[in-house]
């Protein structure tokens, strides 16, 4: 295994040490340590540590290095749509609501959701779910029959839920 190097210096010299300007896009791309997000369909975003020694995301740093703080509930957005990029040019805030829209108006978010047997995952027909909602009696007789777990048997018969 290799051994960590760990550069000196403040965490604004280590940040302009740790990424790569890019001459076509003018994106300045994270060259650093990269983590995956938390949600699941996140991309890969740098991970930077602050002069604290607190692990922060590199174009967060990035845009509070050259701008200031970032307001509580306001997210780093990019302008460039590349999670690697940290430059600050590219960097803008905006509410999570503009987040998404931004994301929607770049074609990066399918408009459509898929419910029911539309959604690939579905292992109910929609004709099944109907049934279930149909039925009467326990959870349980149901759940066996289709093969799908009591809280989803529970969801459909509620109308929260119009397949598994």
């Amino acid at each position: 295994m290799m051994a960590r190097i760990r550069l000196k210096g403040s965490a604004e010299e280590r940040f302009h040490q740790k990424y790569i300007p890019e001459p076509n896009s003018g994106c300045w791309l994270w060259d650093g340590t990269i983590a995956k997000a938390s949600r699941e369909a996140s991309p890969y975003y740098g991970r930077h540590s602050d002069d604290a020694g607190a692990n922060v995301a590199a174009h967060r740093f990035s845009y509070q290095l050259h701008f200031g703080e970032i307001p509580r509930g306001l997210f780093v957005c990019h302008r460039c749509d590349t999670p690697l990029c940290v430059n600050p040019a590219h960097l803008f805030l905006g509410t999570p609501a503009e987040n998404t829209a931004d994301m929607i108006r770049k074609g990066r978010k399918s408009r459509i959701q898929y419910f029911g047997a539309s959604n690939s995952n579905a292992r109910l027909s929609d004709e099944q779910a109907a049934e279930i909602a149909q039925m009467h009696g326990p959870l349980r007789i149901a759940a066996a029959k289709f093969g799908v777990s009591l809280s989803t048997i529970s969801r459909i018969r509620r109308g929260a839920r119009k397949a598994a």
